[in-house]
C-alpha cells in the first residue's frame, strides 16, 4: 500500500523534515532525536506492504516524496478526516488541478465550499501553491487541501514516473501512462506526445483519498488517460461520490487517435460506470480532432 497511520506524532520543523516512521530506529528514538534537533532522517524507506507515499498521524495527512520527505500536508480532525473549518456543505475533489484550478473561484464566492487540490507535475504544483498561499488568498486558504502527488490504481504502487511533456505549458499532458506516437500522425498535439523527461511521484489510490473525507458533491479527475482506472480504484468508497467528471476520447478501440497506451474509449468508460451507478448527463468537445471530450456523470443508484 502507498500510505501508513500512526498516532501520537507530529510533524517537526526545519523545512521540510518530517518524524517519519520509515527509519531504522524506534518511534521513541526517533522522537528523541525530533526533539532535540527538529529532525529525524533515518535508514531505507519500507518496502512491500509497509512501502506507502502519504501517512496519516494523530495531526495530519501527508504526502511523502520518494525520499521519505513530506511534500505537502493537511490537519486531521478527531475522527481522522481532513480538517474543514465549521460550515462546510460541500466537497469538491479536483484531482489534476493544473496550476489554475477552475475550481478556486467557487472557494471565493461560496465559504460552504470545500475544495481538494490534487496535482503530480511539479512547475504546475508550485504555480498552483504559489495561487493558494498568496496573501490575498488567507481568508479562504483553510478550504483548500492542496496535495503534491498523482492518483492511481493500487496496483502501480506507491511511486512511478511522470512522463513530462515537451513544450507544452506547465506539462498539461504530463501522463503516468506512455504515449502512442501514432496519435500524432492522426492529429493530436506532438507537444503532448514528446517526453522532455521523467519526475518520480507519489502515487495515492482515490481510496486512499475518499477515506478522509465526507460525501463529495463533485469530483473532477483528469489524468491523461488514467482517468477511469482512478476512478475505480476508490473501490466501495466510490460510493461517497455524487458526481463526476472525466477526460475521455470518443472513438473506437485501437483507433491510432487515441493519445496513450491502455487508454480506454469513451464508450468503455461509460460502460463501466453504468456498472458502478452513474449515468452520462453530457459531454464537452475538448479537442475536436482527436475527439477528446470532458463528460459528466450523475450517481443514480448503488451498487
Amino acid at each position: 500500500r502507498s500510505w501508513r497511520a500512526h498516532e501520537g506524532l507530529k510533524p517537526f520543523g526545519l523545512g521540510s523534515a518530517f518524524l517519519t516512521g520509515a527509519l531504522d530506529m524506534s518511534w521513541v528514538e526517533c522522537w528523541i532525536l525530533a526533539t532535540l534537533v527538529g529532525v529525524c532522517f533515518g535508514g531505507p524507506r519500507p518496502r512491500g506492504e509497509d512501502a506507502r507515499s502519504w501517512r496519516a498521524h494523530e495531526k495530519s495527512f501527508c504526502v511523502l516524496s520518494h525520499t521519505g520527505e513530506p511534500t505537502t500536508c493537511h490537519p486531521l480532525d478527531d475522527s481522522g478526516m481532513l480538517l474543514m473549518p465549521p460550515g462546510v456543505r460541500e466537497v469538491i475533489v479536483d484531482v489534476g488541478a493544473w496550476w489554475m484550478s477552475q475550481f478556486i473561484p467557487r472557494v471565493v464566492e461560496d465559504p460552504g465550499v470545500f475544495l481538494v487540490l490534487v496535482e503530480p507535475q511539479g512547475s504546475s504544483f508550485e504555480h498552483l501553491r504559489a495561487k493558494v498561499d498568496a496573501a490575498s488568498f488567507a481568508r479562504f486558504r483553510p478550504r483548500v487541501a492542496l496535495l503534491h502527488a498523482a492518483l492511481g490504481p493500487g496496483a502501480m504502487g506507491p511511486y512511478a514516473e511522470l512522463r513530462i511533456a515537451d513544450g507544452w505549458q506547465f506539462g498539461q499532458c504530463s501522463s503516468l501512462l506512455p504515449s502512442q506516437r501514432q496519435a500524432a500522425r492522426a492529429g493530436a498535439r506532438r507537444s503532448c506526445l514528446r517526453q522532455a523527461r521523467n519526475e518520480t511521484v507519489p502515487v495515492l489510490s482515490l481510496r486512499d483519498l475518499l477515506q478522509r473525507l465526507p460525501e463529495v458533491s463533485f469530483l473532477k479527475i483528469d489524468a491523461q488517460g488514467l482517468d477511469l482506472d482512478i476512478l475505480l480504484s476508490a473501490e466501495e468508497l466510490l460510493d461517497r461520490v455524487r458526481e463526476v467528471e472525466l477526460e475521455m476520447q470518443d472513438v473506437e478501440v485501437g483507433d491510432p487517435r487515441l493519445l496513450y497506451k491502455g487508454q480506454p474509449t469513451k464508450s468503455e468508460v461509460v460502460q463501466a460506470l453504468s456498472h458502478k451507478g452513474f449515468e452520462l448527463l453530457h459531454c464537452e468537445s475538448n479537442e475536436k480532432d482527436i475527439r477528446e471530450q470532458n463528460c459528466f456523470f450523475r450517481r443514480v443508484s448503488r451498487v
